[in-house]
């Protein structure tokens, strides 16, 4: 049965043999239209194996992002045993770079569905030619039904494209895994240069790489301004790496691979600390809550606090979340990933940011910032890590007398004494306090922290069109049109 593209395909027999209640065998890179086609019918979706019984199970041979071949006889068989239509997805199966292709599901079994493309092995993805193929005729009824709800079938042009692509299907294969084949080498010396680990694949014409340290995704964002795309495994579930083509030109991977190893040579090592409180606790924001009410307050603390956790976690450095109170962190973590919460010590602010401090010093430098300056750039933090390598401390001047940004290589003992909170000499206090325990100290340039509505109206001045603090920007829009 042709369809428009194996993505219909799937979602096709997803329709055909799926209602409310059903229970669906899929790996984690089973591809989104199934998934989503079987939440539609109201399945419930769960591991390969799982026991009891299954109405569909679904397999990725070749797995999908390891290039593994996997036993496709054996699948079936455990399928069936559970009461499943087996269904394999071989969208790559003639991209095989040892030995021969695993068999189609569909000759192993006459129960067994096997679904195919031309995209993936002819590289051709605007070719919507996908197919269901089983000798099982009741089911291929069933499947042809969903697809006139779907979409009909392929347009006649894409049917021409594909008869014309089959004539010369062998050859444009064989010659594509020739290239994959010889050009491998040189891309896994490439990686090997780099000290990149690599896990080669059976088939396919990708290889999953892990670089020897975390790439920040400020480091990926710059690779892809300077014109290179690394496609990261994290879709699949697989942090941390990343899908290199076997096609790939070496000499512009060994370049990009390069640029990588220099950002993270001038990255300064240390810890960023966020001290801040945790929105609708009824004490952020209080300012802001006077003038635009607690609900509207609460929404933009909660996107300052989205924004500056993702500027924390979003680069290579350590990141410690100071947290009033504590037990709000479990609402936090999918905005700051990687990020070690500790709860802020009692006492004044001095007494707190001492405190959040000292549990980051211990791993070398570091800066420590607040959630209200939700569009501080990068790049001033780069700056202070480098200011410590040559000063004792390193403070940011705030537009209202207080600081954004003080960073230590060490503690300093008494920097808070005599130091009034909420007052305009909060800056200069401190600045006195560290020179006076005969330290050095390095300013930054001046930055407005947000606490009242017109340090808010100078923020959103600030992210007109500038495409910084997403989530920031976003809860302005959003309130601007709720405004009468």
């Amino acid at each position: 049965m042709v369809c428009s593209g194996a993505s219909e395909a799937l979602a096709a027999v997803a329709f055909a043999t799926l209602r409310a209640g059903s229970t669906v065998w899929a790996e984690r890179s089973t591809y989104p239209s199934l998934l989503n086609a079987a939440r539609h019918c109201g399945a419930q979706l769960v591991a390969p194996g799982s026991p009891g019984e299954a109405r569909l199970a679904v397999l990725t041979n070749p797995s999908v992002p390891f290039g593994d071949i996997l036993d496709t006889g054996a699948f079936i068989a455990r399928a069936l045993a559970a009461g499943a239509v087996p269904m394999v997805d071989e969208v790559y199966r003639d991209l095989h770079l040892e030995g021969e292709p695993p068999p189609a599901a569909a000759d192993i079994h006459p129960l067994a569905v096997s679904v195919g493309d031309l995209s993936k092995p002819l590289g051709l993805g605007g070719l919507r030619i996908g197919w269901v193929a089983t000798r099982d005729r009741t089911l291929l009824g069933k499947v042809d039904r969903e697809l006139q709800l779907l979409s009909g079938g392929p347009s006649s042009l894409s049917v021409a494209a594909a008869l014309q692509a089959l004539e010369t299907f062998d050859d444009s294969v064989q010659a594509t895994l020739a290239v994959a084949t010889s050009n491998s080498a040189a891309v896994y010396a490439v990686l090997a240069r780099h000290e990149w680990s690599v896990r080669k694949p059976l088939a396919g014409l990708t290889a999953i790489a892990t670089p020897p340290s975390r790439i920040s995704d400020l480091a990926l964002s710059q690779l892809e301004d300077a014109g290179y795309f690394l496609l990261p495994t994290s879709v699949f579930d697989v942090p941390g790496s990343f899908r290199v083509s076997l096609l790939a030109d070496p000499s512009s991977l060994d370049h990009a691979l390069g640029l990588l190893t220099n950002d993270r040579a001038t990255v300064p090592h240390g810890t960023v600390v966020v001290l801040t409180k945790a929105p609708g606790s009824g004490r952020a924001k209080t300012r802001l809550a006077a003038t635009l009410g607690s609900d509207a307050a609460e929404r933009l603390a909660r996107a300052f606090i989205a924004d500056t956790l993702a500027l924390g976690t979003s680069t290579s450095w350590a990141t410690i979340v100071a947290l009033e109170p504590p037990e709000a962190a479990a609402d936090l973590r999918e905005v700051a990933r990687g990020a070690r919460f500790i709860p802020q010590a009692a006492g004044d602010l001095g007494t707190r940011i001492s405190d959040a401090l000292g549990a980051a010093l211990r791993d070398g430098p570091a800066l420590l910032i607040g959630s209200d300056t939700p569009d501080l750039p990068t790049s001033i933090l780069k700056e202070a890590f480098e200011a410590l390598e040559t000063h004792d401390a390193v403070l940011g001047p705030a537009v209202d007398g207080g600081f954004y940004l003080l960073g230590l290589r060490a503690p300093i003992a008494d920097m808070f004494a005599g130091v009034e909170c909420s007052t305009g000499k909060v800056f200069e206090r401190t600045a006195h306090n560290i020179g006076a325990a005969g330290r050095s100290c390095a300013i930054l340039a001046e930055w407005q922290d947000v606490d009242d509505a017109e340090s808010l109206s100078c923020l959103a001045v600030r992210l007109a069109g500038a495409g910084s603090a997403p989530a920031t920007q976003a809860a302005l829009e959003s309130l601007s049109g709720e405004a009468p």
